[in-house]
């Protein structure tokens, strides 16, 4: 057994038994650990007051946990609180020849218009657009895992383009994705448009058969980083 949820008395991580274990003193255990424990962080968590005091009892995580947590934040009426974690975040992935810190700094920015909250906006643009459109009677349950398989797919194709780049080019090639309730935008930055169209061309095609359509757009003139 063990106790490690940080120092808290919150979770149990593990039981341990065997053919020798009382099963009845073990359930009762995990009843009250229930009860008592993890019923009682659920209801501490009810109110938007608790949220927050729960937020502010660890340091916050680096980058994406942490953009997470700047939406908890302000979501659970802490906007001063998420604007100060979003500020951190924002120090923390400055702009850099590296995709990641690009990726976040335009994921901070389109996350904070959404909440409000103030955020510098990449000045880069996007070097192809692609939307993802499905049928308008589609199911929400099938919109959802569509535009799921798409986000998780090219998170692939884009690792491998990484691969076949010239080394510059793999190091600034990033993307992203915005949904809506019937289409998926996806959107390349930092490769050569062109280029871009023809390596992709097969993993459009692969996916078409779970869309209504899709079109891209290029956009040669897209600034590229230096």
């Amino acid at each position: 057994m063990r106790d490690d949820y940080k120092g808290t008395d919150v979770l149990r991580g593990w039981w341990e038994f065997d053919a020798a274990t009382d099963l009845s003193a073990l359930g009762a255990d995990v009843r009250q650990r229930v009860e008592h424990s993890a019923l009682g962080f659920f209801d501490n968590l009810s109110t938007r007051a608790g949220i927050l005091a729960w937020l502010r009892q660890y340091a916050i995580p680096a980058l994406i946990p942490g953009l997470r947590r700047v939406v908890l934040a302000a979501y659970a009426g802490g906007p001063t609180l998420a604007q100060e974690w979003l500020d951190m975040l924002v120090a923390e992935a400055s702009p850099g020849p590296n995709w990641f810190p690009n990726f976040l700094r335009r994921e901070q920015a389109r996350i904070a218009g959404r909440l409000g909250l103030a955020c510098p906006a990449p000045t880069d643009t996007p070097a192809l657009t692609a939307v993802f459109q499905v049928a308008t009677d589609t199911t929400p349950q099938y919109r959802y895992s569509a535009f799921y398989h798409l986000d998780h797919k090219f998170r692939q194709y884009v690792e491998h383009l990484r691969t076949l780049l010239p080394a510059q080019d793999a190091a600034q090639l990033y993307h992203t994705a915005e949904c809506t309730s019937d289409a998926c935008t996806i959107a390349f930055y930092g490769a050569d448009p062109e280029d871009l169209v023809h390596r992709l061309q097969r993993a459009f095609n692969r996916l078409s058969e779970l869309f209504a359509d899709i079109t891209w757009h290029v956009h040669p003139a897209a600034q590229r980083r230096g």
